[in-house]
């Protein structure tokens, strides 16, 4: 232990700084936890649509890019940790994890029961603006005015999605760089044209991020249509590439995945053939509000046969359905900030910054990020621990 003197500065009350602050009181640091909003947590109740997905069996380094190694704690490891705290867990098909009672309060709750039972002093409305380090200590000042200082700072302040955290700044300040942010995790925009009267439909299919023919990234699941976006988990996850594009591009939705060319014509040739108008031709294979648009995009007369170039035309919108992508849902609609501080100005393992002495850094601020499916909380949750069990 050794520490119950020293000072601990955890700037951020989200999945990093929460499981960071107890573990380091745990180890005998004398703790303040600071948050901006009202209270601690409040963009974890959101996260997996109100359930938390918080981590994924397939959380490895090698879904986050080869710089990640040394960064992440080990599913199991993460899970064991949240079991110790009072956390049940179940574990979906797809390797999402989830509270046991479907709600993300529980979550939330196990938190800041542990807080309470390391007496961590929270502060919550400390909207840090500046960060110096005098000497030993390193001193905040919030918005009003107040003034903290401590042996050893903590910045686990969240990106830019959803947020007005100002953590990058306070890095900069403390001498690190940034790579360029980004929103991502987030619906992309397309012409309203494309997608007007499909609001509300989803379909399953193979999307494809493509600049030209060629395929920047690809996913497959489900596809929602919004008002002039496109959106769902499949094009979340697309807008990770895009933001880094840096060209025009467009989603090509592949409607029946797996299904060669041969199949689709055959089975559409059968279709005309057992329906003799137009309008019932994709009768059972999509909502009906997307046939129609289908069809009406081929060409085809509701009240007529489908004659033979429209099937061929009908057959390749079937597997290449085209959107230009024209935008995204910016930071504000985004789950997650792309960028932030570089992997090479924080030691792996520890967390401990290479460019200032007694700085850590976790969570969204670091360049570290994965797909949709728990991965990020994942991370947030894997540096905030290390960081917090690596101060000396």
């Amino acid at each position: 232990m050794g520490h119950s003197r020293a000072r601990l500065l955890v700037l951020g009350g989200g999945a990093a700084g929460l499981l960071a602050a107890q573990t380091a009181a745990a180890r005998g640091w004398r703790v303040t936890l600071l948050e901006a909003n009202d209270r601690v947590g409040k963009k974890l109740l959101a996260t997996g649509n109100g359930r938390c997905n918080l981590s994924n069996r397939a959380a490895l380094p090698e879904a986050y890019g080869p710089a990640a190694s040394g960064f992440l704690l080990e599913p199991d490891k993460l899970l064991q940790l949240m079991e110790g705290l009072g956390l049940a867990t179940r574990t979906d098909e797809e390797g999402r994890v989830y509270p046991l009672c479907n709600q993300a309060s529980a979550v939330l709750d196990v938190l800041r029961l542990g807080l309470e039972r390391e007496n961590v002093e929270t502060v919550c409305g400390f909207e840090a603006v500046s960060a110096a380090k005098n000497g030993a200590d390193f001193c905040l000042v919030a918005r009003d005015g107040r003034r903290v200082t401590g042996q050893r700072l903590l910045l686990c302040a969240g990106g830019r999605a959803a947020s007005k955290a100002n953590g990058y700044a306070l890095a900069q300040a403390l001498g690190h760089r940034l790579n360029p942010l980004a929103p991502a995790l987030t619906y992309l925009k397309t012409d309203q044209s494309l997608v007007k009267g499909l609001q509300g439909q989803r379909l399953h299919g193979r999307i494809r991020l493509c600049r030209g023919q060629a395929v920047l990234a690809e996913e497959e699941g489900e596809l929602l249509f919004k008002e002039g976006a496109l959106s769902g988990i499949a094009v979340f996850d697309l807008s990770r590439a895009w933001a880094g594009a840096k060209a025009a591009c467009e989603l090509s939705v592949d409607l029946l995945p797996g299904w060669d060319g041969f199949r689709v014509r055959g089975e559409l040739e059968r279709r005309a053939a057992l329906f003799p108008r137009s309008e019932q031709l994709l009768t059972g294979l999509f909502p009906r509000l997307v046939g129609q648009r289908l069809l009406d995009a081929c060409g085809l007369r509701p009240q007529a046969p489908a004659p033979s170039q429209a099937l061929d035309r009908l057959a390749a919108l079937l597997r290449d359905w085209r959107f230009p992508v024209t935008g995204s849902g910016g930071f504000d609609q985004a789950q997650l900030t792309l960028g932030g501080v570089p992997l090479d100005e924080v030691e792996a393992g520890s967390l401990r910054s290479l460019r200032c002495e007694g700085l850590s850094l976790a969570g969204e601020m670091l360049d570290l990020h994965g797909p949709c499916g728990g991965f990020n909380l994942h991370q947030a949750f894997s540096t905030g621990y290390l960081a917090a069990a690596a101060l000396r």
